[in-house]
C-alpha cells in the first residue's frame, strides 16, 4: 500500500481576521475530507521594519494611549475577538510541530511533506507580507504547489516583480486567483497557471454550518459585515428597511471608524459566531470578498459594495464575473438618482448554482497536482 499523501500548506492562517481564517480552513478541510495528512506550515511573516522613532514601545504605548482611550470599544472588541479566534483555531487546525518566525528561521527548516502548498490570501504580494519570500516555499526541494493564491492589487509591480517571477518558477503547478495575472504571466513571461476558485468555495453550505455557534437572534435582519466606512451603506440599508421596516440591522466591523448606520453591534465575534449570524440572515450588506463569498454559498440575498481602495479587485471579477453577475456589485461612486436596488441584488442561490461547474473544475485540478506528485 502507497504512503498517505502528506500535504502542508502554507498561508496566513494566524491573524484574527475573518476572510484569512476562512480561506485557509477551506482549503484544510477540503484536503483533509479527501483523504490526505494535512497541516498547516506555523510560519508568520517577517516583521515590518520599524523605523528609529517608534522603536521604543514604552514611548509607543503612551503615544498610543488616547487613541485607544477614544476608541475603547474597539480594542476591547478586538481583545474578545482574539480570544474566539484563538479558541477556534485550536479547535479547528492542525499545526507543524514547529513555529517559524519569519523567513531567517523558516529557510533553516527541513520539512518533509509529500507536496508543500502555497494556499490562497495574497500570500504573493511581497509588499504586504513586508517581502516575506517564505510564503513561495523556497527551501522545498521536493513537489510544491500553489492553490488559489493572490497578487492583490500590487503584488506584481515595481521592484517586486523580478523576484516573484524568479520564485514563480521553481512551482511544479500555479494556481492563482487573477484572470489578468494568468493572462500577463503567460504573455510575459510563458509561466502557465489556473485560475481557481477561491478555497471557501472548497467547502459546501453544510459544511461551513459545522462550525457555527449557535446564537439566539431575531427571526429576519440584516447581516451588515464591514471592513471600513463607506457612505453607500446607509442607502442600502435604508432601502432595505423601506421594503421591512421592522426588521433590525446586526453589525461586524473590522475598522475603528464609526459607521454611518446603527445597530446591535457584534464586533468581538469570533469565526464560529460570525458564520450563525451570517447563516441565519435575511440579506447580507458587505463590502469584504470573503463577505459576499460566504454570502452566496450560504444562498442568501446580497449587496456587495465596492470599497475606494478597492475598485477594480479583480477577485470579484474572477468570482462574479464567472457568473455573469458583475454588474451588480454597487460602485463606490454611485449614482443615487439613477440607482435600481432591484438591479443589484446578488441571489447567492442562483449564482452559486452557476459557480458550480467552476468549483468542480477547481477541484479536479487541485486533486490532479496533488497526485502528480507520485509521478
Amino acid at each position: 500500500m502507497a504512503a498517505k499523501i502528506r500535504c502542508g500548506i502554507i498561508t496566513i492562517h494566524n491573524i484574527p481576521n475573518y476572510g484569512a481564517t476562512f480561506q485557509a480552513l477551506g482549503l484544510f478541510r477540503y484536503l483533509v475530507n479527501q483523504g490526505y495528512e494535512v497541516e498547516f506550515i506555523d510560519y508568520s511573516m517577517n516583521k515590518p521594519v520599524v523605523s528609529n522613532t517608534c522603536k521604543h514601545s514604552t514611548l509607543k504605548k503612551l503615544l498610543s494611549l488616547p487613541k485607544k482611550l477614544l476608541n475603547y470599544q474597539y480594542y476591547l472588541n478586538s481583545k474578545t475577538k482574539a480570544t474566539a479566534f484563538a479558541k477556534f483555531w485550536n479547535k479547528h487546525y492542525k499545526l507543524s510541530k514547529h513555529h517559524y518566525s519569519g523567513d531567517n528561521e523558516f529557510f533553516d527548516a527541513t520539512l518533509n511533506y509529500t507536496v508543500a502548498i502555497s494556499g490562497s490570501d495574497q500570500l504573493f504580494n511581497l509588499s504586504l507580507t513586508n517581502q516575506s519570500e517564505g510564503y513561495f516555499l523556497p527551501n522545498i526541494k521536493n513537489y510544491k504547489i500553489s492553490y488559489s493564491t493572490s497578487f492583490g492589487m500590487s503584488g506584481l509591480s515595481g521592484d517586486n516583480e523580478e523576484k516573484s517571477i524568479r520564485l514563480l518558477r521553481s512551482y511544479d503547478r500555479l494556481s492563482i486567483r487573477e484572470d489578468t495575472v494568468a493572462e500577463y504571466l503567460k504573455s510575459k513571461y510563458g509561466i502557465e497557471t489556473f485560475v481557481s476558485v477561491d478555497p471557501v468555495f472548497l467547502l459546501s453550505k453544510e459544511d461551513w454550518k459545522s462550525y457555527e455557534n449557535s446564537l439566539k437572534l431575531p427571526e429576519r435582519y440584516i447581516f451588515c459585515y464591514i471592513m471600513s466606512d463607506n457612505p453607500n451603506i446607509r442607502q442600502v440599508i435604508q432601502w432595505i428597511k423601506s421594503k421591512e421596516s421592522d426588521i433590525p440591522t446586526i453589525i461586524v466591523k473590522t475598522c475603528k471608524q464609526k459607521l454611518s448606520i446603527t445597530g446591535r453591534e457584534e464586533s468581538g465575534s469570533g469565526p464560529a459566531e460570525f458564520l450563525s449570524l451570517l447563516s441565519n440572515a435575511s440579506y447580507v450588506v458587505t463590502n469584504s470578498f470573503h463577505g459576499c463569498a460566504l454570502g452566496i454559498i450560504y444562498n442568501k440575498k446580497v449587496f456587495s459594495l465596492e470599497e475606494e481602495r478597492f475598485v477594480g479587485d479583480q477577485r470579484y471579477k474572477a468570482m462574479l464575473g464567472k457568473a455573469s453577475v458583475y454588474n451588480k456589485i454597487v460602485p463606490y461612486d454611485t449614482d443615487w438618482s439613477v440607482f435600481n436596488y432591484e438591479d443589484h441584488i446578488i441571489d447567492g442561490s442562483i449564482v452559486y448554482k452557476n459557480l458550480t461547474s467552476w468549483i468542480e473544475e477547481s477541484k479536479s485540478y487541485l486533486n490532479e497536482s496533488i497526485s502528480l506528485c507520485r509521478r
